[in-house]
């Protein structure tokens, strides 16, 4: 079973289920995902599960077909799970299972329990908040709306903004097409998909994300912010003690003594 759904574009938001060995996409009606995007070809690409394997192959289309941000156009290439496909003005993410023994070696190999991950949101009007995605679930949803399973306060954030899911080899961030866009530590470039390793700090709007994984025991993987150091002050300057000219009243009383005592020799 393949799943295909669409992000952005004319049709953005609708979901394709397919379980045909060959899938058709373009605008025409024959095809088997048909799309109202102007830009693409009548027969754009086909999608192809051939020998345990899931191709995408351009059908000779004017304007292309991509694979994730890279920018050289595809002829064919094989694809993996929750690769994202572009083309005209709409770009979709193909989902599937991966091929039965990759997920046993994958499970064996490591011996330990699956790994957990943590996200805690470190600044923002929900700092302090924590959210676990649980064992058994493979898809956490965050944003502020009530359909979110971890929801945020911050007005800025989209209603479903981004999602982690699990995947064979960890965990997988998905920006949900948000509109102000998810950065990773200091990046200014949004980022669409990326794999989380732990460490990383989401920024979304005006709150920010640790990202914590345990991959064994109770360890849990996370970089610190840095301590935040004042800027160095200069030394104040040394001032000299202040001497005085003029002389003390006991100065007075002896200079005053002296003179008169001058006058009277005078005299």
């Amino acid at each position: 079973m393949i799943t295909l759904t669409v992000l952005s574009g004319p049709d953005a938001g609708s979901v394709f289920p397919l379980a045909h060995d060959v899938i058709v996409i373009g605008r025409s009606n024959t095809c088997d995902v048909m799309l109202h995007d102007a830009a693409l070809g009548r027969r754009h690409c086909e999608i192809r599960q051939e020998g345990g394997r899931v191709l995408l192959t351009d059908l000779g289309s004017v304007n292309g077909t991509f694979v994730n941000d890279q920018p050289e156009r595809v002829s064919t290439q094989v694809l993996k799970n929750h690769d994202e496909i572009s083309f005209g003005k709409s770009r979709l993410r193909i989902e599937f299972l991966e091929k039965e023994e990759n997920l046993t070696v994958s499970a064996a190999s490591t011996g330990n329990t699956p790994p957990r991950l943590l996200l805690r949101v470190i600044e923002g009007k929900d700092t302090g908040k924590v959210c676990e995605l649980q064992s058994g679930v493979t898809r956490l949803t965050v944003g502020r709306g009530q359909e979110a399973n971890f929801i945020l306060e911050d007005r800025r954030v989209s209603r479903i903004h981004f999602a982690v899911e699990a995947t064979p080899t960890g965990f997988l961030l998905i920006d949900e097409g948000s509109l102000n866009g998810t950065f990773v530590n200091d990046n200014p470039t949004r980022i669409s998909r990326l794999e989380l390793h732990g460490g990383e700090i989401l920024r979304l709007s005006d709150t920010r994300i640790q990202v914590e994984i345990s991959s064994s025991g109770d360890k849990t993987v996370f970089v610190s912010a840095p301590p935040f150091l004042a800027p160095a002050q200069p030394p104040l300057p040394i001032t000299p003690p202040e001497i005085s000219t003029r002389p003390s009243q006991q100065e007075t009383a002896s200079l005053s003594k002296d003179y008169g005592t001058k006058l009277q020799h005078w005299a």
